[in-house]
């Protein structure tokens, strides 16, 4: 059982992961604690085609297929971060740049929309709120100069934010602490692999079949010897290229295919006369 096995070593380790699991908690703790809260808002606003210039059905119904390509909406939505919009906004609010620096803003046409979202960052909840909707009043009044036959108008101005959207200790804590219970059960594991020693795959096999580690060849069964086994008729070539015959082996009560009785060849004595040569044996 795998699961046995996974469990088993998160006991043999616990302390480690434990160790991992309070480390995270208490980071997560320490940082939501003591980084000051950082809030958000949101405005948006949406093109219309500018209807104090176009008057008649056919131009708005123009106007609004054109509008909805989207590079047209893209255009307007440079308006909101334009050096021009900022500073209007900033003169407003009375924020100098270097402070505007720690309101970062932010506008997105919405997908298959002509609505555009502003959004803004910051420490000032109020601060922030104001520098957002002066930035969108200041977006709206100089977008007619931008093509003179769209206009926008604001849908949702930004409101006051209830609460800080970052650190949220009541979120960020359980986060950290189920981070680090992840992290000691890899650490646990990654221990216990680096504990165990290699094995050779197929071992236990292997030691099965050769005792006490001692590798043996393996020994071949010996073939038992065939009763029907003809003789051999085997000549060894001696004494420049006289030749004589080896023994014949028979089977004892068995006539030999050639007519040969008691392993006798006929033709051995006209063999062994001087200057008789054997036809397998040319020159």
């Amino acid at each position: 059982m795998e699961v046995v096995t996974y469990l088993k070593i998160i006991g043999r380790y616990w302390w480690l992961v434990l160790l991992a699991t309070l480390a995270a908690t208490g980071m997560s703790a320490a940082l939501s604690l003591t980084r000051a809260p950082s809030y958000s808002v949101q405005a948006r606003v949406v093109a219309k085609p500018a209807t104090s210039v176009l008057t008649t059905t056919n131009d708005l119904v123009s106007m609004v297929s054109e509008m909805s390509m989207r590079p047209v909406i893209g255009t307007f939505a440079q308006i909101f971060t334009s050096a021009e919009v900022k500073q209007a906004a900033r003169a407003a609010v009375g924020l100098d740049e270097a402070e505007a620096k720690d309101y970062p803003l932010q506008a997105n046409v919405l997908p298959d929309t002509t609505v555009i979202e502003v959004s803004a960052k910051g420490r000032n909840p109020q601060l922030l709120t104001d520098y957002l909707n002066a930035t969108v009043d200041a977006a709206v009044a100089r977008a007619p100069g931008l093509f003179g036959v769209i206009e926008l108008q604001p849908l949702e101005q930004a409101t006051l934010p209830e609460g800080p959207t970052s650190p949220v200790p009541s979120r960020d804590i359980p986060v950290g602490g189920g981070l680090g219970l992840a992290l000691g059960i890899l650490l646990a594991f990654g221990m216990e692999y680096l504990r165990t020693p290699r094995r050779v795959e197929y071992e236990p096999q292997i030691r099965s079949l050769v005792p006490n580690g001692i590798q043996t060849p393996p020994t071949l069964p010996q073939l038992p010897s065939s009763p029907q086994s003809l003789a051999r008729d085997d000549m060894r070539v001696i004494n420049g290229g006289q030749s004589q015959p080896r023994q014949q082996y028979l089977v004892p009560g068995r006539q030999h295919p050639l007519g040969w009785q008691n392993g006798t060849d006929p033709r051995a004595d006209q063999m062994a006369q001087p200057g008789h040569k054997e036809d397998s044996f040319p020159g």
